[in-house]
């Protein structure tokens, strides 16, 4: 992951315009490398539901995407 989101976030540092980056995941450590990075956007896909996950992204200056996931059974104590 780290060598592809660095080249991608350089190409397009300097450019007169530029794509959003987005990252998929659920893991607090790949968010937080994502970041370091420069992408945009984190799309938790588990909902943010790890706690740690939701402080990381209200501390950082990045877009939150809350995402449904059909694949990871439904939590009846949120």
């Amino acid at each position: 992951m780290q060598p592809i989101l660095t080249e991608i976030t350089n190409y397009w540092k300097n450019k007169a315009w530029s794509p959003k980056i987005s990252i998929d995941t659920r893991n607090y450590q790949t968010a937080t490398k994502a970041i370091f990075i420069g992408v945009d956007f984190i799309n938790d896909v588990s909902g943010f539901v790890d706690p740690k996950m939701c402080a990381l992204v209200a501390e950082a200056d990045v877009y939150a995407i809350f995402m449904h996931n059909l694949g990871v059974p439904a939590n009846p104590n949120n």
